[in-house]
């Protein structure tokens, strides 16, 4: 009996180790994928004024996605694991239209690099394969324009804001290595509102004197990364 026990322990602390030669340290990484961007507009010519110019509405652009993080983890108790990462990514593509009518069109996406930091906690599941949440901040820039179609003038504004990140995966080892690993995820950004008001549009703008502009959007990605261990 005593010998099963000692058989079990070697198996375990040989299970263990490896799950730590995987998991445990420094890494690096890259992803692609695709992003959904959800944008919401408010536009209102003269909220005092019911027939004055309104748009309300959503609208849906997606675009593919390339990302590049760096971060550093342990695996603790024998199967849980805490790290930070940090990331940046990439969307390609430009402004996208979001609404129009008669008198307006409104264009949205992101400008340049968006960087994040990420607190991750996970669970192995085997001693090759970990399943993870995270949570942290993602700053980014965002670029509008309601174009006013009769004077042909353009609104154009950005804003850089902070936001809100989470993100769901499954980490896995490629076969006996103890550097190579795959990453399969899911991220999610909540909205974020941001107002444009009357002298912020150029001079004979509509939206000029009465005018008030609210727009807010959320980022869904999916992505498929490769990771190197340290």
């Amino acid at each position: 009996m005593s010998k099963i026990l000692r058989n079990v322990g070697v198996v375990t602390g040989i299970l263990v180790g490896a799950a730590h030669a995987k998991f445990d340290g420094f890494y690096t990484g890259a992803s692609v994928g695709y992003m959904n961007q959800n944008t919401s507009i408010d536009a209102k010519q003269n909220p005092a004024n019911r027939f004055a110019h309104v748009n309300k509405g959503t609208g849906h652009q997606g675009s593919p996605t390339a990302e590049l993080f760096l971060g550093w983890g342990k695996v603790f108790g024998g199967c849980f694991y805490g790290g930070l990462e940090g990331k940046i990514d990439l969307v390609l593509g430009r402004n996208q239209k979001v609404a129009e009518d008669t008198g307006f069109i409104f264009k949205s996406g992101r400008k340049g690099l968006g960087i994040a930091a990420l607190v991750r906690l996970g669970c192995l599941v085997t001693p090759t394969t970990m399943i993870y949440g995270g949570v942290g901040v993602k700053a980014l820039r965002f670029d509008h324009d309601l174009f006013e179609k009769s004077e042909k003038i353009s609104a154009p504004f950005s804003q850089k804001t902070l936001n809100l990140l989470t993100e769901v995966g499954v980490e896995t080892a490629v076969g006996s290595s103890h550097h190579l690993r795959f990453r399969f995820a899911y991220a999610f950004m909540p909205k974020k509102s941001m107002t444009r008001t009357t002298t912020q549009f150029p001079a004979k703008h509509m939206y000029r004197d009465q005018g008030i502009l609210k727009t807010s959007g959320t980022e869904h990605a999916v992505k498929l990364g490769v990771i190197y261990s340290f």
